[in-house]
């Protein structure tokens, strides 16, 4: 159809293909040959006109039996009559009949994506031209996972075809890439076309959510929820928290409502389906509180579990297993083993791991490849896997590979990793610091920790048995050369003391406010600086927070988002850094030591406040600053600031330290060796580590 085809018959399918099939029908007026005919029959379907389509159709098989018009006009009425299979043997009969004819790969292509063939679909129309192929292309690439190539084909479609019902989906996309202000405004082209499109209802308050606009998100997910009561709408818009809370007792009211929004859903009836699980994991911010997570947690976890019970799979390898008489096989698993926080803490572990004893497997969950980071990742493994999209998928990947070991370096950052880690894949299964927090699963046996960062008791915290190793569980390389650049040209004040907190912002507790405060009151020549946010609205809401502690905001500085290079250089500039209670430095731990920048902490309740103090001891670092109660924060602080010989010396000490007992830690790889095979050891006499279990300091 696509080769020698009248002018007459060129204006139609244009007609057609920009979304006027009423307009197109005339240009056909009087026509018999197969293909107008075909076409006829395709604009009576789209103007819901089916009698029609089937008596034109009648035609055509009396005019043209076994052509390619008639096959694919066959499969076009199969499909509207629901008879699945019976169309794609009609579609592909078509494309026997004219393999390179564009219109029949388009009807096959569709008929296949309708069965539910997304690979078949897109390989069909990978090469063809128009808006209605790039609209199949886009959907049946959303469904493998393959996102950036279906952001391209909305877009390309859209720039088509404005009115195709490509909007929401392109909206999700862009979500699920991080891109959410982009991901807002095609949220918001849905909805202009369609005030009741759940979907754009929801990814919209989702892109709220993320600017740190609850109040907005909320309204939406209201609206969602009452023109789609179910599990999926009721999942995302009632397990909501706020990003950057005003105050404790905003954070206490809201993990009130979300602990209540739990037991709602646990008292409804009926199951979770497979697309109502992937809700916004926004329980990653409870740990941003101050508060233990795992009731929360626990609760989360059991809801799913009575819910989705599939989601508990069990390997088919586990009923037969036994300890490996060679090598451990350990599959290491995240979304985030690339240009990331986590690639940098796991990286040297996945490399310097002893290959003797170990086969190591990098399964990288559906993500941005980071630049490539991903793939130099994966090849410091014995062997790399990408998982696919769908969690079913992702078990059985997990379960073909037959491990013994199954370690999650971080759980809570993503949906993905805390639902497929509802699965038995190994007989041990652990979680690792990457997100220090609880994951309310029992599946997972073990939350690999280090002694320094834990406190007394913390095992409470954990529904997993906590294993306190001796060392910090990372094998860090150090840092790339950093290149001064001078206060001026970073946009930095020339005189007054620099107190830096390059963190996240969502890390800011209310209970920070004080500290920085009186740090700002003590020396009023001096500047706090911060990083933007992500979004302007997360520094609004702070400055508006700070409010309440005259003269604080006029003592910040706020610093664009920098690479890496330059992020490295203004940490060099800082006199002082600040560790945010409850949630501290992580990474820029690292970074900061390594240039021998000072950090002032506070070693809150939980681990995830207590890493830098845990640093410091393992670098046997005298006199840390380290504040015994919040009180003597800010006075650590100022004090440091006003001696600039400490800061030298304690910038010699902090290098030093951290080449010797911070980066490239053997030590810290030996003692995860030796917890792994314990492990195994014990899961093959069919146990768990005992309590308090720590690996023998003296083992090879």
């Amino acid at each position: 159809m696509t080769e020698g085809i009248s002018d007459a018959l060129a204006e139609a399918l244009a007609l057609r293909d920009a979304g006027r099939a009423a307009e197109a029908e005339p240009r056909l007026a009087g026509r018999t040959d197969p293909d107008a005919l075909a076409l006829l029959a395709h604009l009576a379907m789209l103007q819901g006109r089916t009698g029609d389509a089937e008596e034109i159709a009648a035609r055509i098989e009396v005019l043209a039996p076994g052509s390619a018009a008639a096959l694919r006009t066959r499969a076009r009425l199969l499909q509207r009559a629901r008879k699945v299979a019976d169309a794609v043997d009609a579609a592909w009969a078509a494309h026997r009949v004219a393999p390179n004819d564009a219109e029949t790969a388009l009807v096959l292509a569709a008929t296949l994506l309708a069965a539910g063939d997304a690979d078949s679909a897109a390989r069909v129309v990978a090469d063809l031209a128009g808006a209605p192929a790039k609209l199949v292309l886009a959907q049946a690439a959303a469904r493998l996972g393959r996102n950036e190539e279906a952001m391209a084909a909305c877009e390309a479609a859209l720039a088509q075809r404005p009115d195709y019902p490509l909007w929401s989906l392109l909206g999700s996309l862009r979500l699920a890439a991080r891109q959410t202000l982009r991901a807002a405004e095609a949220f918001r082209n849905a909805l202009e076309r369609n005030a009741d499109d759940v979907t754009a209802l929801l990814g919209l308050a989702e892109a709220m959510d993320a600017e740190g606009d609850d109040e907005r998100a909320r309204m939406l997910f209201d609206r969602a929820l009452a023109l789609q009561p179910t599990w999926g709408t009721f999942l995302h818009g009632r397990l909501t928290l706020p990003l950057i809370p005003a105050s404790n007792a905003e954070i206490d009211a809201a993990r009130a409502r979300y602990a209540g929004a739990i037991e709602a859903a646990a008292a409804q009836p009926g199951q979770l389906g497979e697309a109502e699980r992937a809700f916004s994991a926004s329980w990653f911010h409870l740990a941003y509180h101050g508060r233990d997570d795992r009731p929360i947690m626990e609760a989360l976890a059991g809801l799913f579990a009575a819910k989705a019970p599939d989601l508990r799979t069990v390997a088919p390898h586990l009923a037969a297993w036994s300890p490996p008489a060679g090598r451990i096989r350990v599959g290491i698993c995240s979304a985030f083993l690339r240009n990331h926080t986590i690639g940098l803490l796991y990286k040297g572990l996945i490399r310097e791991l002893d290959r003797s004893r170990f086969e190591v497997l990098v399964a990288h969950l559906p993500g941005d490849n980071g630049g490539g980071a991903r793939a130099v990742i994966g090849a410091l493994a014995d062997r790399s896997i990408d998982l696919p999209a769908d969690t079913a998928g992702q078990r059985h990947a997990l379960a073909q590979a037959r491990l013994d070991v199954l370690f999650y370096p971080d759980i809570g950052m993503s949906i993905a990793s805390w639902l497929l880690a509802h699965a038995r894949l190994a007989p041990v299964q652990a979680v690792g610091w990457g997100h220090p927090d609880t994951t309310g699963l029992h599946t997972l046996d073990y939350f690999v920790s280090a002694d320094a960062i834990e406190a007394e008791g913390a095992e409470a915290h954990y529904t997993e048995r906590l294993v306190r190793l001796p060392r910090l569980p990372c094998f860090y390389d150090g840092l790339p050369r950093v290149t001064r650049q001078g206060r001026r040209a970073l946009g930095l004040p020339d005189t007054g003391a620099l107190y830096g907190c390059l963190q996240s912002l969502f890390k800011l507790h209310p209970d920070f406010d004080a500290m920085l405060a009186a740090i700002a009151a003590g020396d009023p020549a001096g500047r706090i600086v911060f990083v933007e946010g992500r979004y302007p609205r997360w520094r609004e809401m702070l400055q508006a927070r700070w409010a309440a502690h005259p003269g604080l905001n006029e003592r910040v500085l706020f610093l664009p988002r920098a690479p890496l290079a330059k992020f490295l250089a203004i940490v060099a500039e800082m006199d002082v850094l600040l560790d945010p209670p409850h949630f501290g430095s992580g990474n820029t731990l690292y970074e900061a030591m390594g240039l021998g920048r000072p950090i002032v902490t506070w070693p809150s309740a939980f681990a995830r406040g207590r890493i830098v103090a845990a640093a410091y001891h393992q670098m046997g670092i005298a006199n840390p600053p380290i504040a015994g109660r919040p009180e003597d924060y800010a006075g650590l602080a100022l004090a440091l600031a006003a001696d600039p010989d400490r800061r030298a010396r304690m910038a010699q000490d902090l290098s030093a330290g951290a080449a010797r007992d911070l980066y490239r830690d053997q030590a810290a790889v030996r003692a995860f060796e030796r917890f792994l095979e314990a492990a195994v050891a014990a899961a093959g006499r069919g146990e768990t580590l005992p309590k308090g279990w720590k690996p023998a300091t003296d083992a090879p």
